[in-house]
């Protein structure tokens, strides 16, 4: 009874291990379907009572799309489309896109869920007066329809477009993807208007383009921030405006971002120059001189208005750049495409020509930013020779350190033999150099120090450092693939997939129906969060602006599981019509139908009319004749034997005392008639027309008017 009982703990013990794939891609997708915004066109960030106020983030809102078009390419390609539509004319797409829920007077929200500014924060003269104006010509644009914030998005969008093109199903077996190709008609003005406004506002003469805003990037947490913002504090009204930001906001900043900060620290350090950042961003307007292509950084309100000397903020950011050449190679993929299948577009107004120009002129964009951000022979670019690997921006940090960011320039393209290996090092725990790879679950964001030279500079009051962000093992997962380093690709992957199990929570019902007493663990729903714990898988509940059941990390996790790309359909197994199939079966089953029917009815018509009386005629003449046949041969075969002296000495043959023994008697006692009579009784006239269907030829039997009737029916619908 013991063995038993240890056996079966061992096995329900194995059965509960274990990770059930299947159900994390299903639940992730519950999750999706669940935070579906009708009227947002996209997928939400997350409940209004729990995140606070309806509201889409377009950046996370285009990565949820694209683990949609794993299953759905048509509904991706509807959000993508929809999403985009809030662009403004110059081009850039708003980082936060309010409900219209939420009134648009509010300055801040009053509840403790959100750390987010409500829509009047972003408001300027300039734009209601524009927005008048379309309402009187009763040309209200789709960019005012909502109110949005004046912050750039993550720029992800061109990345994504081409992501969810290279999951679009194929139209047949020689390939073709017309419905995929529209949606690229679709989308290519204005994803070339947000990279075009990028370049042109944005970029430096090094060539890298200027971050104004940490929440234009995933990693607003990142303590190397701190530094940048620090400088933000020396303008002259910065405690005056600090003071209006509500304490419902700052005490949620601190709870998002108690992983990385104590609280004191993320609101005095983190969150409060990021607001006082936001807010002199969108009062200096889209055309004040900070803006300008002749600035150099972002700089502070008091200056832009008296001219005086100031606190500044501009960053060459290694992830912000990262993306947008990621972006701008995906949309140059987009214009090869379109130059090659561009007549399935009627919409499309660009003739082949154009598009060859605009497809050089990204190019050229695009090999600018790429040689000034990975560097060339003569060039260092942001790659850091000492530690190689990438630094987090142009300009060093006080408070820098090692993180999964400056793996990022991996992410966007395919870096040389020599970067990759040295780089490589910092995932496979070489000593001497900082790690990703040092805990249970990879990869951790922030870098564990291997010695006293990689420590980060700076990184006080800098909280546990063992933290993973999903969304970066995403981005780790890809660059991996993009550098062909398949193994470690798949061992992110499934170091992902372990974690999210682990932080699953079993249930144990009991097994009342066992004659043992043993409880069996069922796997709950998954829990979805942004973070982990790397060293035992516990999600963080809060973190930045996410809950658990965060659609950034359901999206996240179903990229990261399911393939990248649909494979194009084999030659030798050509697709079968499932409806042409379903005809043809119906068809079969009819046939065979018919013909056990038929058989049916034939064998139970043979069966009414067999013969029912046997009549016995005496021997014949023919039947005599053929009896002394026979006979006589026998008797010339004895003479024969005779001849050659075989008789026996009773004068008597041994084939005729064979003959005698074996077939001497004619005479059935049983029956009581001649075998000669029985062989000629079933083969009497009488029985000649057995099987004929026609009733003249048929022996009138006595029988009733209900069975000749039934007999008459059968021979009717007979096909014989």
């Amino acid at each position: 009874m013991r063995l038993l009982s240890a056996m079966s703990t061992f096995v329900l013990s194995v059965a509960a291990s274990s990770c059930d794939e299947r159900k994390l891609v299903q639940h992730a997708a519950t999750v999706l379907a669940d935070h579906m915004d009708m009227e947002l066109g996209g997928i939400g960030a997350g409940k209004n009572n729990v995140v606070g106020f309806q509201f889409l983030k377009p950046a996370e809102a285009l990565v949820a799309a694209q683990a949609l078009a794993h299953e759905d390419f048509h509904q991706a390609a509807n959000q993508v489309q929809r999403i985009l539509e809030y662009q403004t004319s110059e081009g850039l797409l708003p980082h936060l896109v309010y409900g219209p829920s939420v009134p648009s007077y509010l300055q801040w929200f009053s509840s403790n869920h959100t750390f987010h500014p409500g829509p009047a924060f972003w408001q300027q003269s300039s734009w209601k007066q524009e927005k008048l104006k379309n309402q009187k010509n009763q040309k209200i644009i789709s960019n005012f329809k909502f109110d949005t914030s004046t912050i750039s998005a993550p720029p992800v969008a061109g990345d994504v477009a081409w992501e969810i093109f290279r999951l679009a199903p194929y139209d047949s077996v020689l390939g073709g993807k017309t419905s995929a190709v529209q949606f690229l008609c679709h989308v290519y003005e204005p994803l070339k208007k947000i990279q075009k406004h990028l370049f042109t506002t944005r970029r430096r003469s090094n060539g890298l383009l200027t971050l104004r805003h940490p929440w234009e990037t995933f990693s607003s947490l990142s303590p190397h921030w701190k530094a940048f913002l620090a400088n933000l504090k020396k303008a002259s009204d910065y405690k005056t405006f600090v003071r209006s930001i509500p304490e419902e906001a700052r005490n949620r900043f601190a709870i998002g971002a108690s992983t990385m900060f104590s609280a004191q620290d993320a609101m005095e350090n983190m969150y409060e120059p990021m607001i006082y950042l936001a807010a002199q961003i969108h009062r200096s307007g889209q055309s004040s001189e900070i803006y300008s292509r002749k600035s150099t950084v972002l700089e502070s309100i008091t200056y832009a208005a008296t001219r005086s000397k100031a606190a500044r903020f501009g960053v060459e950011d290694v992830e912000f750049n990262s993306l947008v050449l990621r972006s701008s190679l995906g949309l140059i993929n987009i214009g090869r495409v379109l130059v090659e299948h561009s007549s399935v577009c009627k919409e499309l107004t660009l003739t082949r020509n154009e598009l060859l120009n605009d497809v050089k002129e990204l190019r050229t964009m695009a090999s600018g930013l790429e040689e000034a951000l990975i560097g060339t022979n003569t060039t260092q670019g942001l790659w850091n020779t000492s530690v190689d690997f990438f630094a987090d921006s142009s300009r060093m940090s006080l408070t820098t350190t090692h993180s999964l960011r400056g793996f990022l320039p991996a992410y966007a393209v395919e870096l040389d033999d020599d970067k990759k290996m040295r780089l490589m090092k910092h995932f496979l725990s070489e000593p001497g150099s900082f790690s990703f790879f040092c805990a249970q679950f990879p990869a951790v964001f922030l870098a564990c120090s291997r010695g006293d030279s990689t420590k980060a500079a700076g990184s006080i009051d800098v909280r546990s450092a063992d933290t993973t962000w999903i969304l970066y093992n995403y981005f780790v997962q890809r660059g991996f693939v993009r550098n062909k380093f398949p193994g470690l690709a798949e061992y992110i992957r499934n170091k992902t997939r372990d974690m999210i199990c682990k932080a699953t929570t079993p249930t144990r019902p009991h097994l009342s129906w066992f004659p043992i007493s043993l409880t069996m663990e069922e796997s709950a729903p998954a829990a979805l969060a942004a973070a982990y714990d790397s060293r035992n898988g516990t999600p963080v509940a809060v973190f930045d602006d996410n809950y658990l059941d965060s659609t950034l990390a359901a999206a996240t996790l179903l990229n990261i599981l399911l393939p990248a790309v649909m494979l194009p359909p084999s030659p030798d197994t050509p697709p079968i019509d499932h409806r042409i199939l379903s005809v043809i079966m119906c068809v079969e089953l009819v046939v065979a139908f018919g013909v056990a029917i038929s058989c049916f009815l034939f064998s139970v018509y043979f069966v009414a009319n067999r013969p029912r009386h046997t009549r016995l005629f005496p021997g014949s003449r023919a039947s005599g004749a053929a009896e002394r046949g026979p006979r006589d041969k026998l008797d010339r075969h004895g003479d024969d034997l005779g001849d050659r002296g075989l008789l026996s000495p009773s004068g008597s043959s041994w084939a005729e005392r064979y003959s005698e023994s074996s077939c001497s008697d004619d005479y059935s006692p049983r029956s009581g008639h001649a075998r000669n009579e029985l062989e000629e009784a079933l083969i009497s006239g009488a029985d000649e027309h057995y099987g004929s269907f026609s009733e003249a030829e048929q022996s009138h039997t006595p029988s009733n008017s209900a069975w000749k009737a039934a007999k008459n029916a059968l021979a009717d619908i007979s096909p014989w």
